[in-house]
């Protein structure tokens, strides 16, 4: 799997605890997501805290279709062999103060099929299965893949801002209009020093 690191409805969430981790945005049925399933491209600054996604759809994770175990099922048009390739979703969420969440890093768990693109904030902190570069409505995943692939990695925690809203946006691509299947679920947490994000089991067929 290729990653490439980039220097990540507005609801107030409970911190949940799993050991030290801090659980900032939980995955499945917890989270509740903006998503625009047309293929048309969202408009500048898509991926920031300021876009307005008011027009967006809302619904929980898991989402996609094709898969089993899915919280919402999207569109995708009255033609299932010219689906759209890009799918794209937003989280917003908010942290408190620093003194009382002082993270060392943050972890970002997902699991994504075909590829994927994932930022905080507006930055980019995570790709794959996408050629690099700017990616458009249009571009394609470099491979179809059966099953969802899944990454958990670290991100610097100065890409969150501490008492104020965030963002986490991901744009999903197929590898072609006729796949079959399409899915997201995602984990964000706060890290202590030395501390692991943990791939949550995801619930998908």
């Amino acid at each position: 799997m290729r990653i490439s690191f980039c220097a990540l409805a507005c609801l107030i969430l409970p911190a949940g605890l799993t050991g030290a981790e801090e659980i900032l945005v939980p995955a499945g049925e917890q989270t509740e997501w903006r998503y625009l399933e047309s293929g048309a491209a969202p408009g500048e600054n898509w991926n920031s805290s300021d876009f307005d996604d008011s027009g967006w759809r809302k619904g929980t994770a898991p989402l996609g279709y094709g898969k089993e175990g899915l919280g919402t099922v999207i569109r995708f048009g009255d033609d299932p062999a010219n689906k759209p390739i890009t799918a794209y979703f937003r989280k917003t969420f908010k942290v408190g103060p620093a003194e009382k969440h002082d993270f060392a890093e943050l972890g970002l768990s997902a699991t994504y099929d075909d590829g994927v693109a994932i930022y905080l904030n507006g930055k980019e902190v995570a790709r794959d299965n996408l050629e690099a570069g700017k990616l458009t409505a249009r571009s394609r995943a470099t491979r179809a893949i059966r099953e969802s692939s899944e990454l958990s990695i670290k991100i610097p925690v100065a890409r969150l801002k501490y008492g104020a809203l965030n963002t986490i946006a991901v744009e999903v691509h197929q590898a072609g209009p006729t796949s079959s299947d399409l899915y997201l679920d995602l984990k964000l947490s706060g890290l202590e020093e030395g501390e692991k994000p943990v791939l949550d089991p995801y619930r998908e067929g």
